[in-house]
């Protein structure tokens, strides 16, 4: 898949095209996402640049705010189906990681979140609407 990665910390100018990069896989409890938008924000510049404290594992998918489509499911995920619009909440609150830093986020065709991350998107809210508007997760569209 095509995806921007960093491999170290640095500038824009560090990002790295990769057009070969792996395919995620979902494991239990995971969906693949077709990522339809994603935002490069503020936060993708501090995980780009380096955030004392804060050791991101690299080589890493920038791209914290996400919409697209469901693409494929993992073991034990009920109540989604492959075609489904989604956004994503970044934060897997369960893990306590967050997309595009601690792990793998949407600046690329694919990417795997869990599926309490998943929002539902109404069909009257586009993928590029999605992915730039902050929400909290107790409030979803």
């Amino acid at each position: 898949m095509k995806a921007m990665v960093i491999h170290k910390h640095g500038e824009i100018e560090d990002l790295t095209y990769e057009t070969a990069w792996p395919n995620p896989i979902p494991g239990e409890g995971e969906v693949l996402l077709q990522v339809k938008a994603c935002t490069l924000n503020y936060h993708d510049l501090f995980t780009l640049r380096g955030m004392p404290g804060i050791k991101v594992p690299m080589p890493i998918i920038m791209g914290l705010d996400t919409a697209g489509v469901i693409a494929e499911i993992g073991p034990d995920v009920e109540g989604w189906s492959v075609g489904d619009r989604v956004v994503i909440d970044p934060i897997d609150r369960v893990a306590g990681k967050l997309q595009g830093e601690m792990m793998d986020g949407g600046l690329a065709e694919l990417m795997k979140v869990t599926a309490q991350q998943l929002i539902k998107l109404p069909d009257a809210v586009s993928f590029a609407q999605a992915a730039g508007v902050p929400y909290k997760r107790a409030k979803p569209f």
